[in-house]
């Protein structure tokens, strides 16, 4: 006695309908893969983007408070940049020794909180730049992002 044959593999229709099925299975799952990578590239570029303008606002913005010594409008300032929820942290040190003068960095709960050493955060994009005050530098800035 033979086997019952399924109606797909019966006839001609069945073998092109599961034929179809399959291609097409595999041309969304291609353009998928194709979306995901163009998808990532494209965030990512966004995000050093808005790294770039959140550490060169901080760097031209404080020159004038770290050369007076204004450390209240330096910890506005940093705390304005811990607005952006994408900003993991902020930390003005001094140039030559390295020393914090502000530093914010997110928390397990993601609030911005004091920092007293360099946060070494996993995946996160980090960029820094130095801050001048006409010709003489002041400061430090590291800007980390996720």
């Amino acid at each position: 006695m033979k086997p019952p044959r399924s109606f797909l593999t019966r006839s001609v229709g069945g073998a092109v309908l599961v034929t179809l099925v399959c291609v097409n299975t595999l041309l969304l799952a291609a353009f998928g893969v194709v979306d995901y990578f163009g998808e990532k590239r494209r965030l990512q570029e966004e995000l050093r983007y808005d790294l770039t303008v959140n550490t060169e606002l901080l760097a031209t913005n404080l020159g004038e408070a770290l050369w007076f010594m204004e450390n209240a409008h330096v910890t506005r300032q940093v705390d304005g940049a811990m607005q952006n929820e994408r900003v993991a942290a902020a930390v003005i040190t001094e140039p030559g020794t390295g020393d914090i003068l502000v530093g914010r960095s997110r928390d397990r709960s993601w609030s911005p909180s004091p920092v007293a050493f360099q946060p070494a955060l996993e995946n996160a994009v980090s960029q820094k730049r130095d801050i001048y005050f006409g010709d003489a530098l002041v400061g430090v800035v590291e800007v980390q992002m996720t």
